[in-house]
């Protein structure tokens, strides 16, 4: 076996409950090679990245009608506080609610989608994209049907009520459980064109976890 070096924390790395390390750190897969004098392949080990030749990019933004609404919510609040307290007190206390306000909207919405050459990002998951297949823009309908009444337990979700479009993609690996992801996205049609090229440019790998140790 032929072994490029790879990270060596990767073989401590955490991983997801489908098996596979969060985003940001390298895949390590496994490509079968041929050598004359063998009469079985041997397996040679690729670290591949995450961010090479982006395909599509996206990030899962809160929108502006969210930031209005919480806007007039700590106004509402600093107007009931400033009757009833010091002015310092009403003050504090809105300057907390807008501290808190801003960290979860930057949070929430700071989720990323990401098609590279080799894998495909969605939030905090991912996968090669040779492991995709069948990538499906949905409308509005169909992506609340599948978030709700079809949804199954085991796909992987990454949805945002404020986004009513999304992308099904279907996982074609029998060692993960998990049977699809469905992503939400304001352009289905770009992402789900970007993986399909992505999956025409993979190369024949297939994933594999290193050992402990």
């Amino acid at each position: 076996m032929l072994v490029q070096p790879f990270d060596q924390d990767l073989a401590h790395a955490p991983t997801l409950s489908s098996g596979r390390p969060p985003a940001g750190d390298r895949l390590v897969l496994i490509q079968a090679t041929s050598r004359p004098s063998d009469s079985t392949p041997s397996e040679r080990v690729i670290t591949v990245s995450s961010d090479t030749n982006v395909r599509f990019e996206e990030q899962l933004r809160v929108p502006l009608r969210w930031w209005v609404q919480a806007t007039m919510f700590v106004a509402s609040i600093w107007l009931a506080f400033v009757v009833a307290l010091p002015a310092v007190v009403a003050w504090g206390a809105a300057a907390f609610l807008v501290l808190l306000v801003v960290g979860l909207f930057l949070g929430y919405g700071g989720a990323r989608l990401r098609v590279g050459d080799d894998v495909f990002r969605a939030g905090p998951a991912t996968i090669p994209v040779r492991l995709l297949s069948d990538p499906a823009p949905l409308d509005a309908a169909a992506t609340h049907r599948l978030a709700g009444r079809d949804a199954n337990g085991r796909a992987y979700h990454l949805l945002r009520p404020y986004l009513k479009l999304s992308v099904r993609v279907t996982v074609d690996d029998p060692n993960d459980p998990v049977p699809y992801w469905l992503v939400s996205t304001r352009r289905p049609a770009e992402l789900a064109a970007a993986l399909s090229a992505a999956q025409s440019a993979a190369g024949p790998a297939v994933e594999r976890r290193c050992p402990d140790g």
